[in-house]
């Protein structure tokens, strides 16, 4: 993810975005804000974003974009360890 612009919500840039960034080495200047819309995401494979898995990652899959979803749980995040 060091070479991509990365989609935060606002929430997501006081919460778990610090350990994203500290975990990966990624940088305050990839982040753009976050709209709950997929469509910078499915208009440049240089995007990644946070997503909820039950829509963005099905619309998607819908508009023919190849994705990966991680659960940050999965990669040391505990608060969401039961989500």
């Amino acid at each position: 993810m060091k070479d991509k612009t990365i989609l935060v919500s606002s929430s997501g840039q006081s919460t778990w975005w610090p350990w994203l960034k500290a975990r990966y080495q990624l940088s305050d200047s990839q982040v753009r804000p976050y709209t709950f819309n997929i469509q910078p995401f499915v208009a440049d494979d240089n995007v990644a974003q946070q997503a909820y898995v039950s829509s963005e990652v099905f619309q998607a899959q819908k508009a023919g974009v190849k994705s990966n979803f991680f659960l940050f749980s999965e990669h040391g995040y505990p608060p969401y360890g039961g989500i």
